[in-house]
């Protein structure tokens, strides 16, 4: 007879496998971020918010996390390697730029469609708006694709009432002249 646990396949079982083998390699280098619930956040959504802060690493956004497992397993694959270059692709022209893709990587497209149960869309002036509520609510700067979360939530806070939801605020890097115009439209309203 099957137990009552929930199956996992070996997709499954290897992500997890890879995750925990990542985060080992992670907090060699790095503690864990802060992951708290914020009370201005739930009086604002009427949810209770959990907030997972990667804008709270050394650099101020999640990408550490990923640069100390590629640069580990570089090492592992190649022993010799002596340096490394990085090089910056253009921008984006949205407020989420961090999140913004033009060819989606198969594999992360391949998983998200065996996954996900929704997608949400949200609108710049949504981001905006979630950008800040989080300065408002819990003192706190998000870039774009940190707010986009809570952009989300905001937009479907109805579905979630009486729960509990997480967000990942992935980092705080916004452009001053961003910062500048979302403030001033803030205190126009």
């Amino acid at each position: 007879m099957d137990s009552p646990a929930r199956h996992v396949n070996q997709g499954d079982a290897d992500a997890l496998s890879a995750l925990r083998s990542a985060a080992e390699i992670v907090y060699q280098s790095m503690s864990p971020t802060l992951f708290r619930a914020w009370p201005l956040l739930e009086e604002a959504t009427g949810v209770r918010c959990w907030v997972k802060h990667e804008n709270h690493s050394p650099v101020g956004a999640f990408k550490i996390r990923g640069g100390l497992v590629y640069l580990a397993r570089l090492v592992q694959r190649e022993p010799g390697i002596r340096g490394l270059i990085s090089i910056q692709t253009d921008e984006a022209i949205t407020m989420a730029d961090g999140i913004a893709t033009r060819v989606p990587q198969a594999e992360a497209l391949d998983m998200m469609l065996t996954s996900v149960t929704d997608i949400v869309e949200v609108s710049d002036a949504e981001i905006e708006q979630a950008i800040v509520l989080y300065l408002r609510a819990t003192h706190n700067l998000s870039e774009g694709a940190g707010a986009a979360p809570l952009a989300a939530l905001l937009q479907r806070a109805d579905d979630f009432k009486g729960k509990q939801v997480g967000l990942v605020l992935c980092g705080g890097n916004l452009d001053t002249a961003v910062l500048r115009r979302v403030l001033a439209e803030a205190l126009r309203h």
